[in-house]
């Protein structure tokens, strides 16, 4: 039984890792979106950084894709 319960706390270790490491991953690819237009004046000049859901020209006159 012991043996059961250690193969599955590995399995469910090894389960939180890899969707830890994939979350992160994604979150890291979302943010870059931002960075390729660092200057706006509407939320219309955000379209050309921004082209799958548009974005947000927010205060500081950086695009925040949506």
């Amino acid at each position: 039984m012991s043996r059961l319960i250690a193969w599955a706390g590995r399995i469910a270790f090894g389960a939180a890792i890899v969707l830890a490491v994939g979350f992160g991953g994604q979150q890291a690819l979302a943010s870059s979106s931002a960075v390729d237009c660092p200057f706006c004046d509407t939320d219309k000049d955000c379209w050309e950084c921004c082209p799958e859901y548009g974005g947000d020209c927010v205060q500081n006159f950086v695009c925040v894709c949506l």
